[in-house]
């Protein structure tokens, strides 16, 4: 079995704020050349898990570990890391080939590594422009690349990045990333991102991890947490989900049978104890929006009988609330593309039914 070095190692970090664990027994890894995304709601931790991984917080247990050295109890500088908060970390009285140099300064490089640095990443970022003109002439893009720069220049292993680009139009965000990633690849280094901009984190990350309560509760491609979310929160995160309270009929090889208020279900099982759960067992029956069709023929399975009683029109999108038959008090939300009826048109007497590779059972 080969063996896959890690870049960054962190093992059962533990941080408290009075006795509130912000961060409670945190476990994660990130291998060369990765983009990770650490996705959970404002308030989470997040941030204090990247600053904790930068040096910035000391933490009260655990171990961060860099390549193969321990870097828990080093300095900040010592760590090869490189932070970009959401706040830019640059000064307002010196021009931004002045804020690139500072740290390199610090470190006591002569001034002609110092400069040959310097032009180095404004040219690798497309910025060569900005090198003279200080924050206040800079819009807000411009200020993150500026903050960017500083981060890069001295060629960490490591970028951590805190929110850097919210305050950024939707559309900008992407594309920072997109350089970010590119310019990490020239460099051999690898990329945290603390967000919870989920829709980034889908288009553009290797791998996330959602984190809540201090904990990170999956990892996975964004296409596995997406599809297999392990918990209610994970489901929830990437938006609005079809959540029906079920009872297990049977279980096995990674499936589950289920009688729901909808009728009988089938589906791919998430067990957070690895086990086959036995009849009987509560589960919570996961169904996206956009995996659920209408027709009026129905497959075999995972049929309901019913109506559409309400739509929302979003030029792509059609939200539609489907009422079953034999569940007229709850309704499923069912997300179609293209729509072509007009609105407040509705269909009675269909049948609203879901692919069971496209049912997700959490227990």
């Amino acid at each position: 079995m080969r063996l896959i070095r890690r870049m960054l190692r962190v093992e059962n970090l533990l941080k408290k704020y009075d006795t509130l664990p912000v961060l409670d027994g945190v476990n994660f890894s990130v291998s060369p050349g990765e983009m990770v995304f650490v996705l959970g709601s404002r308030g989470s931790g997040k941030s204090t898990l990247l600053r904790a991984v930068a040096g910035l917080t000391e933490i009260d247990a655990g171990k961060i570990i860099a390549g193969d050295v321990e870097i828990t109890r080093l300095p900040a500088q010592k760590r090869s890391v490189g932070f970009v908060a959401q706040t830019p970390a640059i000064w307002p009285q010196m021009t931004v080939r002045e804020n690139i140099a500072f740290d390199l300064e610090q470190r006591r490089l002569a001034p002609e590594a110092v400069r040959a640095a310097v032009d180095s990443v404004l040219a690798r970022l497309s910025v060569e422009s900005l090198g003279n003109r200080r924050p206040a002439q800079l819009s807000a893009g411009e200020t993150q690349l500026a903050a960017l720069a500083r981060a890069l220049v001295l060629r960490p292993r490591l970028l951590l990045l805190d929110e850097p680009f919210v305050h950024l139009p939707e559309s900008e965000r992407r594309s920072f990333f997109d350089l970010v990633r590119r310019v990490a690849g020239e460099t051999g280094a690898c990329a945290v991102c603390a967000t919870n901009d989920c829709r980034l984190a889908l288009a553009t990350a290797d791998r996330v991890a959602v984190f809540s309560g201090g904990k990170i509760l999956q990892t996975g491609t964004p296409l596995e947490v997406y599809r297999r979310p392990q918990s209610r929160f994970a489901a929830n995160l990437f938006g609005a989900a079809n959540h029906l309270a079920g009872t297990i009929i049977a279980a096995g090889a990674g499936e589950f049978l289920a009688k729901t208020n909808f009728g009988e279900i089938r589906g791919a099982l998430v067990s957070g104890n690895g086990g086959e759960p036995p009849p009987g067992t509560p589960v919570d029956v996961v169904i996206r929006p956009e995996a659920l069709h209408v027709d009026v023929m129905p497959p075999d399975e995972n049929a309901f009988a019913g109506d559409i009683v309400a739509t929302a029109f979003f030029g792509e999108t059609e939200r539609c609330s489907f009422v079953a038959k034999d569940n007229p008090t709850e309704a499923l939300m069912i997300t179609r593309l293209n729509p072509t009826r007009a609105e407040g048109v509705f269909e009675e007497n269909v049948f609203a039914w879901v692919a069971p590779e496209d049912v997700v059972g959490i227990v």
